[in-house]
């Protein structure tokens, strides 16, 4: 069922393996399918060597064929073009009023996308000024619920930023 699948964006390369293993295995321990998308279709490896092939490239992408999406963080995302198709997924999942949520550096792709001016956020510490100069109100807390989008702050707050997020999945 279509309605079940989560989207999660990936950069191309040095995505957090962490955050990516652990938000795997709660989105679907929750029933919930993970489909991966990319701006490489090819094999894509973390920050700490795992490798991970993408199903669907930027540009096949629909929002109306996922419950939800999910950005995982990572140093890859700093170097990462947004403009390349990924800020066009965050606005037609905004647009369409899907739950979104990121994680660690996974924020400054939602802010470069524009779509967390004037909204309270959270990132990892090291990239609050990204949000800050994005309009966010960058709030120190391990999430931040505005809306249909969740924040987390850092790897240590994956276990209340799934739990949160999901919950919020649960009732979409």
């Amino acid at each position: 069922m279509v309605k079940k699948t989560v989207l999660l964006l990936l950069p191309a390369c040095g995505f957090s393996d962490a955050g990516f293993r652990f938000m795997k295995q709660a989105v679907t321990e929750k029933g919930f399918s993970l489909a991966i998308a990319s701006s490489s279709t090819s094999l894509i490896t973390g920050q700490n060597g795992t490798k991970v092939q993408p199903e669907i490239p930027l540009y096949q992408v629909h929002a109306s064929n996922f419950a939800a999406l999910l950005i995982t963080g990572g140093e890859g995302w700093l170097k990462t073009d947004i403009g390349s198709g990924y800020s066009k997924i965050v606005n037609a999942f905004y647009s369409s009023k899907k739950l979104i949520g990121a994680v660690c550096s996974g924020p400054v792709v939602l802010a470069k996308s524009g779509i967390l001016t004037g909204l309270a956020a959270v990132c990892n510490p090291l990239y609050k000024q990204e949000l800050i100069k994005a309009g966010a109100n960058f709030t120190d807390k391990e999430y931040v619920i505005s809306g249909r989008t969740i924040t987390g702050r850092d790897s240590a707050a994956l276990p209340s930023f799934a739990m949160n997020y999901l919950n919020l999945l649960k009732t979409n």
